[in-house]
């Protein structure tokens, strides 16, 4: 986490995505240290693991994501379809955060108005169908016009992306943004286990000086999801169960 730490507050801010590519290589899920959470992340007496628990235990996420046994973020089997997610670095110009997702479950159409971001699959995989507006918003209040209007889409492509082994290739991180590569996308985890994926974003929503929110979309294909395909985009509210908040023992900004 060092190396991460050190690439987002080198030249006084000023972001290096080089940096950013080689220390989310460096990466491994142990890095990412403990955590606590409403939700108790391990079955409870009596076999629940859905009930609030009174007694909160901190737990490694590495234990969480390789438990034998069932619970809600990787057995398919009790049909929460749960998103976990948690923010381990923010400031004005980047957010850095991790998203969970247990078999079945979704991350809508959403998007990354004028932002930059880096992602890396850190365990399982995941199904991503990326888009660009076909008509690129050059400012903010082009990308505010699209989030209250919508529009047409290219399809960028739609695909499975599986974790690498640790350290991982410089290949397996993936980037896009302001305006291409993908910045709006819908992130689905098809398999029969949990996924664990990090991004840096930058600048993050709610930042100044656009405050942009995340905006999600309903999408209708003329030719299918494939790729250089067009979908129309219709803003909508995000209609899949709340995210599980995970807090970190230690955050990127002061842990280890």
């Amino acid at each position: 986490m060092l190396a991460l730490r050190a690439a987002l507050e080198a030249n006084s801010g000023q972001l290096c995505g080089d940096s950013i590519v080689r220390a989310l290589c460096q990466l491994t899920v142990r890095d990412l240290g403990q955590y606590i959470s409403a939700v108790p992340p391990f079955p409870q007496e009596g076999g629940s693991s859905t009930a609030p628990s009174s007694v909160v235990t901190a737990f490694s996420l590495h234990d969480l994501l390789h438990f034998p046994g069932p619970t809600i973020w990787n057995s398919s089997s009790l049909g929460k379809r749960r998103v976990g997610c948690a923010t381990l670095y923010e400031t004005d110009s980047v957010h850095v955060s991790w998203f969970l997702m247990s078999p079945g479950s979704m991350l809508p159409l959403h998007d990354h108005c004028l932002m930059v971001v880096w992602q890396r699959m850190l365990f399982g995989s995941i199904r991503v169908t990326s888009m660009d507006w076909r008509e690129k918003p050059l400012s903010a209040e082009d990308a505010i016009r699209k989030q209250r209007e919508g529009g047409e889409a290219a399809i960028v492509s739609s695909s499975v992306v599986t974790a690498q082994r640790e350290p991982c290739d410089p290949s397996s991180v993936t980037s896009f943004g302001p305006t291409e590569g993908g910045v709006l996308h819908e992130i689905v985890n098809e398999s029969d286990g949990p996924a664990l994926f990090l991004d840096v974003i930058a600048p993050p929503y709610h930042s100044p000086p656009d405050y942009f929110d995340c905006g999600y979309y309903k999408a209708s294909f003329s030719h299918g999801e494939v790729a250089g395909g067009v979908a129309h985009l219709t803003p909508c509210a995000y209609d899949c169960p709340p995210m599980v908040e995970f807090f970190p023992l230690e955050s990127l900004r002061h842990g280890a």
